[in-house]
């Protein structure tokens, strides 16, 4: 059965002006159950990557390495549901542990000499999708950040809703949006070069975003586009928002 996706790129993907160099290694493995019914599939890999910042300080750089897994189970020919669990490691080469007891974090932020950050990413995931004449997909995210670093440990929910129409002469009217609210549990006042971590909720990474695309040719496509995102800035305390209108082949 496919499944309609839209891959909406980053939001902060413009700004970073970042060279990112993923490598991935997968496997499936199908699932057969005893009893009589649908299969299901697993899929089970690992992955690594490294990010680097041309026109930014280093302090935004690191290297991931991590693996995944997920299992996708069809209920009948409309009805999807994919349980994923993923665990990744971030280093920041460009980053020194800050400790609790620090009175001027910034001053050893770019320390040296010190410790490394690291940060270990858990993420549990849920996803339905309903395919007919109007095809839904919504997604569920649960992330735990935990952080050697003082402030950098976050949990986060987020919650996204795709909506696939067909229309008329053949256009295809999608709908995309989605939520994301951070929690930080730890202050980290005053480190500049790098932002201001605020405790309490704060909404990340959201996106509205609706396509009207007509198939001109098997090859081409003529689209119309309109996003409106709200971000964290590269500060980590400020938020940015941006609309962007489109029209492309």
């Amino acid at each position: 059965m496919s499944t309609p996706r839209l891959h909406v790129p980053e939001a902060t993907e413009e700004a970073l002006d970042a060279s990112l160099r993923p490598r991935r290694l997968t496997a499936f493995v199908g699932l057969q159950p005893r009893s009589g019914g649908q299969d299901a599939r697993l899929e089970v890999g690992a992955r690594a990557s490294t990010v680097d910042f041309e026109n930014l300080d280093a302090v935004f750089g690191s290297d991931g390495v991590g693996g995944f897994a997920s299992i996708v189970k069809e209920f009948g020919p409309t009805l999807q549901t994919t349980w994923t669990y993923s665990y990744d490691r971030f280093r920041y080469p460009g980053r020194a542990v800050i400790e609790p007891t620090d009175p001027v974090p910034s001053n050893v932020f770019l320390s040296p000499t010190r410790e490394r950050q690291a940060d270990q990413l858990h993420q549990l995931g849920l996803e339905l999708t309903w395919l007919g004449d109007v095809s839904i997909q919504a997604d569920y995210r649960f992330r735990y950040n935990d952080s050697n670093s003082f402030g950098f440990s976050y949990l986060s929910h987020s919650m996204g809703l795709q909506v696939l129409r067909r229309m008329p002469w053949q256009m295809l009217l999608q709908f995309y949006g989605r939520v994301d609210l951070k929690t930080f549990s730890e202050p980290v006042p005053n480190l500049e070069g790098a932002g201001t971590i605020n405790t309490g909720d704060a909404a990340a990474d959201n996106v509205f975003l609706v396509r009207l695309v007509k198939d001109v040719t098997p090859d081409y496509s003529i689209e119309v586009r309109y996003g409106r995102y709200r971000n964290e800035s590269i500060t980590l305390n400020d938020f940015y928002t941006k609309n962007v209108y489109s029209v492309g082949v």
